[in-house]
Formats: structure tokens, C-alpha cells, sequence
């Protein structure tokens, strides 16, 4: 994402919030025609970055999921 302009949460005064990247993993496999597993990394890199001023924003995360189907 680019800079983009927006309001200071305790001040109210215009500033510009600096660009950032993420990137996002995700993996999957299908296994004995029923189950399925997802693998999910979120913000690999683990930036520090804010969507909007004075809102936090999560860090590195990591998703598992195991899936049966009928």
C-alpha cells in the first residue's frame, strides 16, 4: 500500500502515513479424497505498518486447518 493521507487520533492534525508490503503465505493439499489441510502465514515479514492512525495492526500469524468432507 501507498502513502495515504489521514488524521492524527489525538490531535486531529492531517499527516501521511508512510507505504508498506506485506506478504501473505498459503498452501494447501488434499489427501484420501475427504480430508484436506490449509497452511496460512500472515505478514511473513512481520512489518510494522497501520492502516489508520491509532489502530493496531497484527504481527506475524500463522493458521492451521484440517478439513473432513462428506
Amino acid at each position: 500500500s501507498g502513502t495515504r493521507p489521514d488524521f492524527n487520533i489525538t490531535t486531529f492534525a492531517r499527516e501521511t502515513l508512510p507505504a508498506y508490503t506485506l506478504v501473505n503465505l498459503t498452501a494447501g493439499y488434499h489427501f484420501r479424497q475427504a480430508f484436506a489441510i490449509n497452511l496460512r502465514i500472515e505478514n511473513l515479514g512481520d512489518s510494522d505498518y497501520q492502516i489508520a492512525d491509532g489502530y493496531n495492526t497484527p504481527g506475524r500469524s500463522a493458521y492451521a486447518e484440517l478439513r473432513y468432507q462428506l
